[in-house]
């Protein structure tokens, strides 16, 4: 079967009919690998969202220090995959609040977010970093506040169940950074979204 231009140009729209025979329910008509060239296929879509959301409260508040990744207990994020090469998109957000008393030295805070998967090692799938100079906090926690954001797509490799999760560690070990601080200025809370597409 081909499609082909008409002749002329139709003074109305036309409708396309094809064969039962040609192509499967639910698919669609796609450019194929070679440019130009159509063809039937699946057409992707949305197979689950997972989210998790702590908000920012002195109850949920944690303290790190030293330059070594230590785990943010919260959020995590558990979601399991439909199969192996599924494709899982993050968005992430994760408000802080350094404390640091030295006036001129760099403060650095780097995060990593981690996907834990049981058969395999753990996989770092995104990082960011913070950084500024001087004396930030010098009354407290409120100097050096602000929200670490992350968006990345994660390959799935089997159907294993998933934990995402964040690690973080400080450029000096005499700082230390605090998550979900209860108080307004850093924000609502930290978000964990994984939206899974085939």
């Amino acid at each position: 079967m081909s499609i082909a231009s008409p002749a002329t140009q139709p003074s109305s729209d036309l409708e396309l009919k094809l064969p039962a025979t040609v192509g499967t329910a639910n698919q669609v008509l796609k450019n194929s690998g070679t440019a130009g060239t159509l063809e039937f296929g699946s057409a992707g879509k949305v197979l689950q969202i997972k989210f998790e959301q702590v908000s920012c409260a002195n109850s949920n508040e944690q303290d790190i220090t030293g330059t070594s990744y230590t785990a943010v207990t919260k959020p995590t994020l558990d979601i399991t995959p439909g199969t192996s090469g599924n494709k899982i998109l993050i968005q992430a957000m994760l408000p802080f609040s350094v404390d640091n008393d030295d006036n001129g030295e760099e403060n650095t805070l780097r995060v990593q977010l981690l996907r834990t998967q049981s058969g395999i090692a753990d996989v770092v799938v995104g990082t960011a970093q913070y950084a500024s100079t001087g004396e930030h906090s010098p009354g407290g926690w409120l100097g050096l506040a602000g929200n670490i954001i992350m968006n990345m797509v994660d390959t799935t490799v089997n159907a294993n169940a998933i934990t995402y999760k964040f690690q973080a560690r400080l450029a000096h070990s005499a700082d230390s950074v605090r998550f979900h601080l209860g108080d307004a200025h850093t924000g609502t809370g930290s978000s964990l979204i994984a939206t899974e597409f085939a």
